[in-house]
């Protein structure tokens, strides 16, 4: 297959000439929106508690992801390329748009997850202090004071005040296998059909077990979801020592890193996933919050880093262990290397067919995964 080091009007003509897409296979139906909600897909509300949504939205290169529920709403991380008020302005119209659709929920956001404060997952932060614009119940951090982020996340933090806020550390998971919780982490009571909240992991404490990371990617907090049968892993940034770890950790309760819908770590990067993991969470979907591959933004692009890395991509695909089900087939463009910080060589990157159930904001824009309690799934994306 032919390698590319693109400009940024090639790769968007490669992307451009993908092959129309065969049916979706292994139960998942897939749909471009068209419309608010597509036929055969759930109207969620506060009477439809058989059915969620995860929504992936397309923030560039940054992560920020809406969990949807019957009777609330749970963000996690709130961040965006460059420049960064283009991507806030996307992040809060994505917000309103859904908001505008529940006005059961009073425009409230019951919780608020930052895996780690760095400026790609905390930039829309200040934006949801805006006083009278969302109402936030809590906040949950991994308590760290420093970071690229740190100063975006510090405006929301204080905004809601202290009482409204839970840092993360790894002590606080104590010595047992199933994660921590507690009514701040999962604080949404939804007639029965709530679900699940946990954190795995998250600190800004070093200890004789934890992996260091200068820049604090390996402290993210990692968050598992549970809807009945369907089950959602976000892990942040956490890089490949950070998950060897996170598998010892769990290595007498392997079941509660066994997840149907992958976050992917690290935006699709190459020590963003490790086979460890994939194989400790046999995922039936895969999702990656990246920029769009062939749009230069300045300074802090996916066209720069390389992202969703081809590394990462063959992982999730591998016929054995990889993602389960299916997609239409989609050519899309997958990083062999970014850029160094020198600027040369420049990244490079070449074309592959994705026809596993792995989506990225980069080629997708945003992404809808809807997960009902007796584990079926189905993907909108735009």
């Amino acid at each position: 297959m032919k390698n590319w080091t693109p400009t940024a009007a090639l790769l968007a003509a490669l992307i451009a000439v993908a092959p129309a897409g065969a049916q979706p296979q292994a139960g998942l139906e897939v749909a471009q929106r068209s419309t608010l909600t597509p036929p055969g897909f759930p109207e969620l509300g506060p009477r439809q508690r058989d059915w969620m949504a995860a929504h992936l939205i397309n923030v560039g290169q940054g992560a920020a992801t809406l969990l949807e529920f019957s009777c609330g709403l749970v963000l996690i991380d709130t961040g965006g390329g460059a420049p960064p008020r283009l991507w806030t302005r996307q992040l809060t119209n994505y917000l309103d748009g859904v908001l505008a659709r529940r006005p059961d929920l009073n425009r409230t956001i019951d919780l608020v997850v930052f895996t780690h404060p760095h400026t790609d997952h905390t930039a829309g932060a200040p934006a949801l202090a805006n006083a009278g614009r969302y109402r936030l119940r809590h906040v949950v951090t991994n308590a760290q004071r420093a970071g690229s982020g740190i100063r975006t996340q510090n405006q929301l933090t204080a905004f809601v005040g202290e009482a409204n806020v839970t840092r993360m550390d790894i002590s606080k998971l104590g010595s047992g296998n199933d994660g921590f919780t507690n009514s701040a982490i999962d604080p949404l009571r939804c007639n029965g059909e709530a679900p699940d909240i946990r954190l795995l992991w998250g600190s800004a404490a070093d200890a004789a077990t934890w992996p260091s990371s200068a820049d604090g990617n390996n402290k993210s907090v990692v968050v598992r979801v549970d809807f009945g049968e369907s089950s959602f892993l976000v892990i942040g940034d956490l890089e490949e020592s950070g998950q060897r770890a996170l598998i010892r950790r769990y290595a007498a309760n392997p079941a509660i890193l066994d997840a149907d819908v992958y976050q992917v770590g690290h935006h699709g990067s190459r020590n963003g996933t490790t086979p460890e993991l994939v194989a400790a969470m046999t995922p039936e979907i895969a999702i990656i919050g990246s920029g769009n591959p062939s749009d230069e933004e300045p300074n802090f692009a996916a066209f720069g880093f390389g992202h969703p890395n081809r590394q990462a991509v063959a992982m999730l695909s591998e016929p054995e262990s990889g993602v389960s089900m299916r997609r239409p087939t989609r050519r899309v463009a997958v990083g062999i290397r970014g850029r160094p910080p020198s600027g040369s060589p420049p990244a490079e990157y070449e074309a592959q067919d994705v026809d596993r159930a792995i989506f990225a904001t980069g080629w997708d824009g945003n992404v809808i995964v809807y997960a009902r309690r007796n584990g079926e799934k189905r993907v909108l994306t735009d």
